[in-house]
């Protein structure tokens, strides 16, 4: 199981801040630096809550993946803690709100099959033991030798270490089963008031990474004082839903979830005017999916079997079976099986030992409440049938999230298999509305996720009081009470209420005339109006996802969270230049990828896929040190700002430094080597695409051949050590990855495609000077030479327009390095230019690389697209002189 594209943008985002705050020290500065270097001009201020701890948090929506993303999180975070404690174990306290989701985790962190375990043993060499607090408590398998040499998870309910409750205090007590690691403990970490062989005082002295999952039901007085007792190396919180004075350093954004086809979206809401209507509909909806679902088998697709929760109406908020049975007679006399229907609540449970996955479970219908709405994901559902009295409250919130789920994350050829669904029978239509975004809130989703419209036309079956079913050639059924609703004047008067209920996609559903003749009800279970008024909901349904599919591929391509938009300047296209933008896309290179069928696939080229073959182990591992020896590293990070903000862990002290360096002396000439080397690639850290193991495998051989003088003194300069073989393997993979893209480029396996939108507005951190004809309202700041370039060409007769390209967010030539010109400037004949500014005190040894790039990108984007290098004065093969550019640029 890899990380998919935005997973492992959240672990950049977390290594990134870990990045600022070693450099400073500072929380409260790290925390806005991280936010400026992303253009957020307003970001909200670091919130303190345990004095000197990081705290931060990661928004995930349900279904992002959050479990897989908190399992490589955890490297991520050790990565940054070794290089400042070398003797604390690893240790993480894995903290779940409820006992259906700490079994849940520790089932699948404990399951060495499943893909969460696989993907920690693999990023911690198998070593890694996952324990439940009765194990802890118990001593089993859980002693100061085996902690140091493996990674520690302590999967934890949230009320297990509360001092408040009697199985909490457990934790708090006097425990001879751990009596082994007093000897190991700084008794001044030891809590107040509490014997040194209480287990909580051995989680403290491992100084533990606290990862807090559902962390928004944490943040009450009770559990901050937890957290704080656990003193925490470092606090992540994930949730769908943070709440106020969360330090959020990472959003993941519906539209990348739907993108990367993680969950079911739009959820398609219908409203009816009868609970009997919503579960006629809700069967002859559901029989259509798998219809669909079928289809797509018998093509070579996935086994689904589409699901409906049946959610009953709580009576008085308690249990009623009468209920349950009613929902249950009306699905039977309707014609479905008894063995596809299981009731699930808090008293019963017809689920129990069921795998809802196989192809031979028969299960279809759930009749619920909401017994299922935490710790329990099935991807088959894909219906939400809310049956209750016309006029009575409908409480989907805790509920509507359990469809959202995709199956086996693949998009569907079937499009309706790709959208979730919800019906209801409301006379308050927007209220249910109301409650439905609420839930998708919950699951962190929005508004704008859903689609909603009006089953209106008048009903062709008889009122309930007649004693008569809908489609009834089975005969009449007396059942009082949730399915003997008279219907009164006002259902009617709700059509069309839906259509005011901005932003959402709310319309009137029309009866369409002809069905579409799918569905396996049995003769007479369903009438000719219901079969056509379903398929007007698929219509519906389907023009729906589409335009939902489009929206997403926007807002993925802009990579800016709802949230982080609002704290950002953001400048709109200039009036003028909408029109002539409406036709333009820039060209990016595309892998070619022959495929099964009699087209080709292509995917967008990234460095990542030329660096598959790269074998960093064997490359050349010679490098010169002797330039750095005189360097003298900062080693201890300079005070600043407010003392409170500072991680009391944050730097390695210089004498806890001195012992170490004593100690690795020490050793014998062989060990002191695997040593150091183990401490470099500690340092070194995470350097993806190219594999930890490949990294290890190089920095070894490079300290094959060292003296013991030498070291010594990479031991005094070990972080001038580390930028020297960072920069030497980022030369080396450059190298590789250059050579293979121009064979690649050579032999047609790489080619253009024209598909890159300008956005409709920018969000720069600085503006630049006014300079005529720029393509946004104000452009990112520039230097004096780039400011003197565009200000040169702007004024050219031909030129329509010119936009400053963003670093690292706007469009960039996709080669083997990304490379962002500083001007994106258009003719007023049609022509794309690419201009790179350089200034002589600017040059680097990119240049050369950036320049052959840009002009290979042009030769191979026909005459419409240009490339051009500008310098001041520097003679540059390939590159232009200003007044050099001005005439070539002019004459276009």
């Amino acid at each position: 199981m890899e990380l998919l594209p935005y997973q492992q943008q959240v672990l950049d985002d977390l290594a990134d801040f870990l990045r600022h705050l070693e450099q400073r020290g500072n929380l409260k500065d790290a925390f806005q630096a991280f936010w400026h270097q992303r253009s957020v001009a307003r970001p909200e201020p670091y919130q303190q809550s345990i004095p000197r701890v990081p705290h931060v948090c990661i928004k995930v929506p349900t279904g992002g993946g959050k479990t897989f993303i908190a399992a490589n999180a955890i490297h991520t975070v050790f990565e940054a803690l070794n290089i400042y404690r070398r003797k604390a174990p690893r240790a993480v306290v894995w903290l779940v709100p409820s006992n259906a989701i700490l079994d849940q985790t520790l089932n699948a962190l404990s399951d060495p099959g499943h893909p969460y375990r696989r993907k920690l043993d693999s990023l911690f060499s198998g070593r890694v033991a996952v324990y439940a607090k009765d194990t802890l408590l118990q001593g089993a398998g859980f002693n100061a030798a085996a902690v140091h040499e493996q990674l520690n998870i302590f999967v934890l309910s949230y009320a297990s270490f509360r001092t408040g409750n009697k199985e909490g205090r457990k934790a708090y007590q006097e425990n001879p089963n751990l009596d082994g690691f007093v000897r190991q403990m700084d008794p001044a970490e030891v809590l107040a008031e509490t014997d040194e062989s209480a287990l909580i005082n051995v989680i403290r002295s491992m100084k533990p990474l606290c990862i807090v999952d559902e962390s928004h039901n944490a943040r009450s007085k009770l559990s901050l004082e937890m957290l704080e007792n656990f003193n925490p190396g470092l606090i992540l919180d994930l949730t769908a839903t943070p709440r106020t004075k969360s330090n959020i350093i990472s959003y993941v954004d519906a539209a990348q979830l739907k993108t990367y086809h993680m969950v079911k979206l739009p959820v398609i809401v219908y409203n009816h005017r009868s609970a009997k209507e919503v579960v006629s509909n809700a069967i002859q909806l559901r029989n259509n999916l798998e219809k669909q679902a079928t289809t797509e088998k018998e093509a070579g697709g996935d086994y689904i079997r589409p699901i409906v929760l049946v959610q009953a109406e709580s009576k008085t908020g308690k249990e009623d079976r009468s209920t349950f049975e009613d929902i249950k007679k009306r699905l039977l006399h309707l014609g479905i099986a008894k063995e596809e229907i299981a009731i699930k609540t808090a008293k019963i449970n017809e689920l129990k030992n069921q795998d809802l996955l196989s192809p031979t479970c028969p299960i279809r219908y759930i009749i619920t409440v909401n017994a299922l709405k935490e710790g329990w994901d099935c991807p088959f559902a894909y219906i939400l049938a809310t049956v209750a009295n016309r006029h009575s409250q409908v409480d989907v919130e805790q509920i509507v999230g359990r469809v959202l789920r995709q199956p086996y994350a693949r998009r569907q050829h079937q499009n309706l298999l790709n959208n979730s669904y919800v019906l209801a029978s409301s006379a308050d239509f927007l209220g249910t509305l109301d409650k439905i975004v609420a839930g998708l809130n919950q699951a962190g989703f929005s508004r704008r996720d859903v689609r909603a419209a009006e089953v209106a036309e008048p009903s062709t079956e008889p009122d309930a009081e007649q004693g008569q079913e809908s489609g009834g050639s089975r005969g009449t059924v007396s059942q009082p009470g949730l399915f003997d609703v008279p219907l009164t004047p006002q259902d009617s008067e709700t059509k069309g209420a839906a259509q005011s209920l901005a932003p959402l996609e709310t319309t009137p559903l029309e009866k369409t005339d002809e069905g579409n003749g799918q569905g396996n009800l049995p003769p007479g279970g369903l009438d000719n109006a219901a079969d056509n008024l379903v398929a007007g909901m698929l219509e519906h349904a389907e023009a729906q996802s589409r335009k939902y599919e489009e929206q997403a591929g926007q807002d993925n391509a802009q990579g800016i969270a709802e949230e982080v938009r609002e704290k950002m300047h953001d400048f709109t296209i200039s009036g003028p230049f909408q029109e002539q933008l409406a036709a333009l896309r820039l060209p990016r290179f595309y892998i070619r990828v022959p495929g099964m069928s009699l087209f080709e696939d292509t995917f967008l080229l990234n460095k990542e896929e030329l660096l598959k073959g790269f074998r960093l182990g064997q490359a050349d591992s010679r490098i010169d040190f002797q330039t750095i020896r005189d360097d003298a590293y900062q080693i201890d990070l300079e005070e600043v700002g407010d003392h409170d903000y500072r991680p009391s862990f944050w730097k390695l002290g210089s004498t806890t430094r001195e012992r170490l360096v004593e100690y690795l002396i020490a050793l014998p000439p062989e060990s002191r080597k695997q040593q150091v080397a183990r401490r470099l690639c500690d340092l070194i850290g995470n350097m993806y695409p190219i594999a930890d193991q490949e990294v290890k495998k190089y920095v070894r051989r490079i300290f094959e051949d060292m003296s013991s003088e030498q070291i010594h003194d990479c031991l005094e300069r070990e972080y001038s050590y580390r930028d020297k073989i960072k920069a030497k393997i980022r030369e080396l993979a450059a190298e590789y990855a250059e050579t293979l893209f121009y064979q690649w480029l050579d032999a047609d396996k790489i080619l253009l495609q024209e598909d890159y939108i300008l956005p409709d507005s920018i969000h720069p951190l600085e503006t630049a000077p006014a300079v005529p004809k720029s393509l946004y309202e104000a452009e990112g700041r520039l230097n004096n030479w780039e400011a003197k370039v565009i200000n040169e060409v702007a004024n050219l007769d031909n030129i329509l327009f010119w936009h400053k390209i963003i670093e690292r967010k706007g469009f960039c030539i996709n080669g083997f390095l990304n490379h962002y010109p500083d001007f994106l400037i258009r003719t007023r004949n049609g022509t794309t230019l690419l201009l790179e500014a350089k200034g002589d005190d600017r040059d680097n040894s990119d240049s050369a690389r950036k320049l052959k790039l840009g002009r290979a990108w042009a030769a191979k984007a026909g005459n419409a697209f240009r490339y051009f290098m500008v310098f001041d004065s520097k003679e540059v093969e390939g590159a232009y002189r200003l007044e050099e550019l001005l005439t070539v640029v002019g004459g276009l």
